[in-house]
């Protein structure tokens, strides 16, 4: 059995004149003072780096206006990035703790708290851009899974435009007279899509993370475990 993958190059994604990682900066550079009025400008310049990342990387997939269509918002945006495997539930629930406690208490924020802070948007910042550029360079898959008996193609193509997935695949077993072909599209575009699409998301990123290995085995066990289907048939 051998699994061979094919990784089509995408689109390139959304550059503001501001980005997220100047935000950091500035933050850096008010955390240094250690004043009262420069620790509560690092909350400020930290916020924006976070909200504008995440903005970033939903713009850049043609999301953002979903999500601004039905008024979600930071936590709705953080809770799909978890769904999709982008980032991990412990890293989002860390990350809305000490951001609700530093941005929603008239304190004096504790110099800690801001470099705990600092830390999380940087490592969820990072994440992103990293995904983002994968994603960008990925957006079409192209595998075949050669069983020996049973041969199948199958193709993953993220549809940037009308914000969706389009999955093809095709048995070319010998021992089939006629090639079947078994053809999916999922899109986000209204409230009720989420659920198929996340889980489409997860198998897209499940194959696009796992091209270099080429050993299906794994790529069946990866399969189950982020996207819950069963792949035993493969």
């Amino acid at each position: 059995m051998k699994l061979i993958v094919v990784v089509v190059v995408g689109w390139k994604f959304l550059h503001n004149d501001v980005m997220p990682n100047d935000f950091l900066i500035y933050a850096e550079d008010e955390l240094e003072l250690l004043t009262k009025k420069s620790k509560i400008n690092t909350i400020s310049h930290l916020k924006r780096a976070l909200d504008c990342q995440i903005d970033i990387f939903l713009e850049s997939l043609h999301l953002k206006k979903i999500f601004d269509k039905n008024n979600l918002k930071f936590e709705q945006k953080t809770k799909f990035l978890a769904d999709i495997g982008i980032l991990s539930v412990t890293s989002i629930n860390k990350l809305n703790l000490i951001r609700n406690k530093i941005e929603h208490e008239y304190i004096d924020p504790d110099i800690k708290d801001l470099q705990a802070y600092h830390d999380i948007v940087w490592f969820v910042i990072e994440i992103l851009e990293a995904k983002l550029l994968l994603i960008s360079a990925c957006n079409e898959v192209y595998y075949m899974v050669d069983c020996g008996i049973r041969n199948y193609s199958c193709a993953i193509v993220y549809d940037i435009k009308n914000s969706g997935f389009k999955i093809t695949i095709r048995d070319y077993s010998e021992t089939e007279d006629l090639e079947e072909q078994i053809d999916i599209e999922v899109y986000l575009k209204n409230k009720g899509d989420e659920s198929d699409f996340i889980q489409a998301f997860k198998f897209y990123l499940a194959s696009i993370n796992f091209n270099g290995f080429y050993d299906l085995d794994k790529y069946r066990d990866a399969i189950s475990k982020q996207v819950h289907i069963d792949c035993t048939k493969l």
